[in-house]
């Protein structure tokens, strides 16, 4: 891991994990020049060789948002060459107790997206 090599970088990470970074009013802060891309983070981290598979697995982009994350994992996606299968979801709760299934109605369903998973595309 990077964090055991760079000990500005950990001290850096943990700054603004627990609020203690220098910060203006607006919650911005500046960040050292090699931590800055010129281009897309998208294509700096990952190159524009799509065929590289084993190469795309060992390669992370970390986010503090799930949106963030969301929106980076389309423009990864975009860039693998290839056909796609999108699995749909069952949009029900079966359970014996009419009670539960009130507790879990489908749009709170829909709103989770659990790890390792994209998020929920509604059906049109």
């Amino acid at each position: 891991m990077r964090a055991h090599k760079d000990l500005e970088f950990a001290k850096r990470v943990l700054n603004i994990g627990d609020g203690s970074a220098n910060e203006d009013s607006d919650d911005h802060m500046e960040l050292p020049l090699r931590c800055i891309v010129d281009n897309s983070i998208v294509d700096h981290i990952f190159g524009i060789d799509t065929n590289d598979y084993k190469s795309y697995s060992m390669k992370t982009i970390l986010t503090p948002k799930n949106d963030d994350c969301f929106q980076l994992n389309d423009q990864v996606v975009e860039k693998i060459p290839g056909m796609f299968k999108i699995d749909e979801s069952s949009d029900a709760v079966v359970e014996d107790d009419h009670n539960d299934v009130l507790n879990y109605p489908v749009e709170f369903l829909n709103s989770i997206t659990p790890a390792g998973l994209r998020r929920i595309t509604p059906a049109h």
